[in-house]
């Protein structure tokens, strides 16, 4: 009997270690689903691959998808320990980073040739990472990466000869002719939408200026081009107007939201999950309906900081919340009006 015993023990240990052997092997590969639309609607096709490191130039990235007006789905996880990381990532189109389900990159538009780096820091243990991708036309291309983020090293100080006093020499800046900031903080998040909840894109430090696109329509938050040598590729992003000296900003366009009553636009969300049509911009807001998963809503409105949707669905209007919404396309946030205050009709017999 205590033979047959320890025969079994052995058996079960070998099981556990191929077991830990094939949980390994998937969190070294990605999963790749492919979808013939840019907004990772239906997956038609999937994969495994090693690295996101590919070059399709015009043609299709695997048969049955087309060559362009595709996307892409990767998922991994990773054991990580804890530590400061770093994600470089290069795209033509758009691209867009989650780690945890919290997005590090948000470049979901067509556009050519854009990178990205993101520094940040992870406790340690599992971490499932997302990299989505979309392809509009012409060339198309990504490249990913994830590592241990290794400090810069600083440059040796030059030391004086004796009688000369040192003087501050500023970091060399562009000459900026138009509307530009200066940041007046030590460090300053840019972020992706013109409110504390918009996701932070990459940081600036002190007195590095940038020039200025667009602004917020209460002119709290401004809309700057980054692009640096210390920072990878161009980014575009918004910085609160509480953190930098602006210059020549009387005549900058305003490039998100307008106060208005709300309207039907051309944009569409898609529900994500069943979620509550609501009254009002708020969980504690009466309930108007339950929608299901993969509901198709017109929008018609958003709050000023960005976290619910006004939408319209067959003869209802109704607040969602984002989180449990996807855009079906790219949105000019110019075109839709912020309707903070809008309170929804409730269905006869509510």
């Amino acid at each position: 009997m205590r033979h047959k015993w320890l025969i079994s023990l052995l058996a079960v240990l070998i099981l556990l270690t191929g077991l830990a052997t094939a949980v390994q092997a998937q969190q070294g590969t990605w999963f790749a689903q492919f979808y013939n639309d840019r907004y990772l609607l239906t997956p038609i096709r999937t994969r495994q691959d090693s690295a996101i490191n590919f070059d399709w130039g015009g043609g299709s990235p695997i048969d049955g998808i087309n060559a362009d007006g595709f996307s892409v789905r990767w998922t991994r996880t990773y054991t990580l320990g804890s530590g400061t990381y770093q994600v470089n990532v290069r795209a033509d189109d758009g691209v867009r980073v989650l780690i945890d389900n919290v997005t590090y990159v948000e470049d979901f538009f067509p556009g050519s040739g854009r990178q990205h780096s993101v520094i940040f820091t992870l406790m340690g243990g599992e971490h499932v990472v997302e990299v989505e991708y979309q392809e509009n036309t012409g060339n198309a291309y990504i490249n990913f990466s994830l590592s241990a983020y290794v400090a810069p090293t600083a440059p040796p100080t030059n030391t004086p000869p004796p009688g000369v006093t040192p003087s501050f020499v500023p970091r060399p800046t562009l000459a900026l002719t138009g509307p530009f900031i200066t940041v007046a903080t030590g460090r300053l998040n840019v972020r992706s939408l013109p409110t504390t909840s918009g996701r932070i894109l990459t940081a600036i430090e002190r007195f590095e200026r940038y020039p200025i696109i667009g602004r917020s329509i209460d002119g709290q938050w401004y809309q700057i081009v980054v692009d640096n040598l210390r920072i990878v590729g161009t980014v575009v992003g918004w910085v609160s107007a509480d953190w930098v000296f602006v210059q020549n900003a009387e005549n900058v366009s305003v490039t998100y939201g307008f106060e208005g009553e709300p309207i039907l636009t051309n944009y569409y969300l898609r529900t994500t999950t069943n979620v509550i049509l609501r009254t009002a911009p708020s969980t504690a807001s009466l309930g108007i309906g339950l929608l299901f998963g993969g509901v198709r809503l017109q929008i018609a409105g958003i709050t000023s900081d960005a976290v619910w949707w006004l939408v319209y669905i067959e003869g209802y209007i109704g607040w969602v919340h984002r989180d449990f919404v996807q855009l079906e396309q790219d949105v000019d946030y110019g075109q839709i009006p912020t309707v903070d205050n809008f309170v929804a009709p409730t269905p006869t017999g509510n």
